[in-house]
């Protein structure tokens, strides 16, 4: 179920939300960089960083894109169904 060799059937695509309200408080937090950071290394490379894997289901990242100028985000991630 949870190979990493083996593309999922679902994905989906990520990116940030519309809208100024959002953008101001996103880009404050600089959360579009942190979620990268999160997905891209710390979940997929728990053991290498001396962590525990996370206790939820998460999704694989097929591909996470962040542009520092413009704080901007995208991801490719596995759709993981029956959750909550």
């Amino acid at each position: 179920e949870n190979d990493p060799l083996k593309p999922p059937t679902d994905c989906i695509v990520k990116f940030l939300p519309v809208g100024l309200e959002k953008r101001l408080v996103l880009d404050l937090v600089e959360l579009p960089k942190a979620e990268v950071l999160c997905y891209f290394y710390l979940c997929r490379d728990h053991e290498k960083y001396g962590m525990s894997p996370l206790p939820l289901p998460t999704p694989r990242i097929l591909y996470a894109d962040y542009c520092q100028q413009t704080n901007n985000a995208m991801m490719i991630m596995e759709k993981i169904n029956h959750t909550l």
